[in-house]
């Protein structure tokens, strides 16, 4: 099932995928969220069946980012601030939601004598995504932080936002864009 607050999505919309697989070994798994994002595709595969399809993978479902208008900024969102350029100047990155409106950027510059200046660009349409108003530090670094459990996280929100909690189904284009 693909399922946006917990109803069906239309082929197209946005939703985090839920599975049930009652053939399990131990026990069956009945509406496990996977805590993965895809858009729903056709219903019916080119194999015959006649389920449903995924038209693409946005990603996991972690945390999200609260913002000032309102908004949700989502990690999908963030990524290919740091990825999309073929010149990337990271090799390595981590955005931290401090408070509503401020943030910290971890990062780990692809050329290690590269300083500040060699990344403003990537801060600038960062804070396209967070919003003009956001305030956000860097912190130029050899590696980027693990949690405790020895996970990495790339985006992680202080604010106390849940992952689950008032996300945003719109469906999107290919490129990210918001459809009208």
């Amino acid at each position: 099932e693909v399922l946006a607050n917990g109803h069906p999505v239309q082929i197209g919309e946005r939703g985090e995928v839920v599975a049930t697989a009652l053939h399990s070994f131990n026990m069956p798994f009945i509406r496990y969220r996977l805590g993965d994002i895809v858009t729903r595709g056709k219903t019916g595969c080119n194999c015959g069946r006649s389920c449903s399809t995924i038209e693409s993978v946005q990603g996991r479902m972690n945390d999200s980012f609260p913002l000032v208008d309102g908004g949700t900024a989502y990690e999908y969102d963030v990524i290919p601030v740091f990825t999309d350029d073929p010149a990337n100047p990271v090799e390595a990155f981590q955005v931290t939601q401090e408070s509503l409106n401020s943030f910290l950027v971890v990062a780990v510059p692809t050329r290690r004598d590269s300083g500040p200046k060699a990344l403003s660009g990537v801060i600038e349409n960062l804070r396209k995504k967070l919003g003009a108003s956001a305030q956000i530090r860097l912190k130029i670094a050899d590696q980027t932080p693990l949690e405790a459990s020895g996970k990495f996280r790339i985006v992680r929100s202080l604010v106390g936002h849940s992952p689950y909690e008032g996300l945003n189904w719109t469906s999107r284009t290919q490129n990210g864009e918001r459809e009208s």
